[in-house]
């Protein structure tokens, strides 16, 4: 019996490793991982709000921070056939939008984000972690494919809008990430979504587990 319980609690702490590195279980949130859990944000900002402050927020960690330049807002037709939509617009050479998002403070392993942007044309976009230096950016695979095309007519033959996915990483987890996106001139953008989420070292999963694993042997032994 002694050996069966051992058995399992190794198999546990093997799980539980193993859940280290994949975090996209859990309901609700974009990739499939849930938006509520420990470490993760979520913050959203639509062209019905301007550039104000987001639509939506949930960040324990503060509030992010979006500036933009060359842009301005115009009313036109959205991506679902909308009539008399505002959207952001951008009327220079180029526009920049840049977010800061705050997060954990807690050393972790590294930092996911995924960044969707609906406009009517593709941003070209860079992360960079803070403060100071010693961060190394990266990408990986959303599973929603890069682009995903919407119905709408476009804004005044702009073209038909979609919606472009970006799977960003950043290690070591930083306390905080600016995500910088260029757009061309004439781009019409109708809404951003950032999702983040902090994955663990796999060394501080592991060293909670064996702590449990030795306390149950402790208290066999007596």
């Amino acid at each position: 019996m002694k050996r069966l319980v051992i058995a399992v609690l190794v198999l546990g702490l093997s799980a539980v490793l193993a859940s280290a590195h994949d975090h996209w279980g859990g309901s609700g949130g974009l990739m499939g991982w849930d938006r509520f859990d420990p470490g993760s944000t979520y913050q959203q900002w639509g062209s019905e709000n301007g550039f104000s402050a987001p639509l939506f927020i949930d960040n324990e960690f503060g509030e992010p921070d979006l500036t933009a330049e060359g842009f301005v807002e115009v009313v036109g037709t959205g991506p679902f056939g909308e009539e008399n939509k505002p959207f952001w617009h951008c009327d220079a050479e180029e526009g920049i939008i840049t977010i800061l998002v705050p997060n954990s403070p807690h050393e972790n392993m590294i930092k996911k984000i995924l960044l969707q942007v609906t406009s009517t044309r593709a941003p070209e976009v860079a992360v960079v972690g803070g403060p100071g230096p010693g961060y190394s950016s990266g990408t990986f695979e959303t599973g929603l494919g890069d682009v995903q095309h919407l119905h709408g007519p476009g804004f005044h033959g702009s073209g038909p809008w979609y919606t472009y996915s970006y799977g960003l990483t950043i290690e070591p987890n930083p306390e905080r990430e600016t995500i910088t996106m260029t757009f061309n001139q004439c781009t019409y953008i109708e809404q951003i979504d950032i999702d983040t989420i902090c994955i663990p070292e796999p060394t501080a999963v592991a060293l909670l587990g064996l702590g449990a694993l030795g306390l149950f042997l402790r208290r066999m032994r007596r």
